[in-house]
């Protein structure tokens, strides 16, 4: 990360920020207190340039923002906020064509409703992920394996 700070206009920066930030929650559970304080930080800091980001081009970056507000509230036990990131990203993702943030805003979604014991919640998200996302309905032969994994997982 020694040089990213330099390079600040190019799209793989904030994707660099953006899927950053969803490594480090996905893993916050198993860190030990200090790693937490450390990743949390740096998430914190991520969401400040990102929100930076989706000020100038709400766009391109504003579900991105809130899908990382989503897990953020999700490891933080706010479920309530979490829910509410979740729906906003999704429908931020979709009205914009980020089709593939959109299937990973439903599948972050099912997760957490799937953790918290909503079932039936967990079953429409993945309802409409599968709806929507089927690779031979969308000829996008390239997201079969990850379709196939999702579909045999939950």
């Amino acid at each position: 990360m020694g040089y990213l700070g330099e390079v600040t206009a190019l799209i793989s920066v904030p994707l660099f920020h953006f899927y950053d930030s969803l490594v480090l929650l996905s893993v916050l559970a198993n860190a030990s207190n200090s790693e937490k304080e450390v990743w949390l930080n740096r998430v914190n800091i991520n969401q400040e340039k990102m929100q930076r980001w989706a000020h100038d081009a709400p766009m391109n970056y504003l579900h991105k923002f809130q899908l990382v507000e989503a897990e953020k509230a999700r490891v933080l036990g706010q479920v309530l906020e979490a829910e509410e990131f979740y729906e906003q990203a999704i429908a931020g993702a979709s009205e914009n064509k980020f089709i593939q943030e959109e299937a990973l805003a439903y599948e972050l979604a099912a997760k957490f409703y799937l953790e918290r014991g909503r079932l039936k919640i967990n079953t429409v998200q993945l309802r409409i992920f599968g709806t929507n996302f089927r690779p031979v309905e969308t000829r996008n032969f390239a997201s079969l394996p990850r379709f196939l994994g999702l579909t045999e997982l939950y």
